[in-house]
């Protein structure tokens, strides 16, 4: 069954992300960006302000994001049964490595940090906040869930994806990012090594459900200005730290009703 879009609902839609990252915008640099006529475009506009979503400024010449917007954010974090359950470990997690420890899932193309702790680095420049978007292909948390979902899966997310360079480091093409999943799947875990941004590294490990399907992954992460620079960042990830954020994404798999021996066996959730 073919079910019919609502074309000014995909609209409005691309308005708003639109101005999120480039707003405010006039009503014609809208409707360029949208490549939809302006009489439409204002109706959209007219609606998502009425509603709250979006707000004019500059006497009504310019449109920018409401912040009644993040309400929406908002309540889908705070509505995320993984958020909620994965929380207290990120504490744990942060304390017993001195890093930063992160919640991500992904949503489209984009991995997203849904939840972020930070106990021992008050001045952190990270921008993996709460709620911001990191292409999959740069990010350890998009790895690390790509890595361990079905071929098909990745085949689909990938069609159409595009491989843009920020850093020298980053993987730029198909081929390079499925030998990078590959190894991901073998170790078991993913490493952001500056591919992103210059001086932040990361590394990420999968969570699974009851149904033992991956549904997001937990990260910890160093920038050169607060832990000090290095010459090989994926070095100072020794197995101490690799082993403690085995076992915070075991027990986070654990809460999320995954069981397998293995997991058990190497988790201090087994030996309580």
């Amino acid at each position: 069954m073919v079910v019919a879009k609502i074309q000014s609902v995909e609209k409005a839609w691309d308005i708003l992300l639109l101005l999120a990252k480039s707003g405010p915008l006039n009503l014609s640099e809208i409707a360029d960006s949208i490549e939809t006529p302006r009489a439409t475009t204002f109706r959209i506009l007219s609606t998502l302000t009425g509603i709250g979503l979006v707000d004019q400024i500059e006497d009504g010449k310019r449109y920018c994001i409401d912040y009644r917007v993040l309400q929406l954010s908002y309540y889908t974090l705070e509505g995320s049964i993984l958020k909620k359950r994965a929380n207290p470990y990120l504490y744990e997690l942060a304390d017993a490595t001195k890093l930063i420890a992160c919640l991500g899932v992904i949503s489209g193309h984009v991995a997203v940090t849904i939840d972020k702790v930070s106990l021992h680095n008050p001045y952190s420049g990270l921008k993996e906040d709460i709620g911001v978007l990191v292409p999959a292909h740069v990010s350890s948390v998009g790895k690390a869930i790509l890595a361990h979902l079905p071929q098909e899966r990745v085949e689909e997310f990938l069609d159409g994806y595009s491989f843009d360079t920020y850093t020298s480091a980053t993987i730029t093409n198909k081929t390079e990012f499925f030998a990078e999943l590959d190894r991901v799947q073998q170790a078991g875990y993913a490493f952001n090594d500056q591919e992103w941004k210059p001086g932040i590294c990361s590394v990420a490990m999968p969570i699974f459900n009851y149904e033992r399907k991956v549904i997001g992954a937990v990260a910890i992460s160093r920038e050169s200005h607060l832990h000090g620079e290095v010459k090989d960042p994926r070095e100072t990830f020794t197995p101490e730290l690799l082993l403690t954020l085995r076992d915070v994404a075991n027990k986070i798999s654990f809460s999320c009703g995954y069981h397998s021996m293995e997991m058990l066996q190497e988790s201090s959730v087994w030996r309580r």
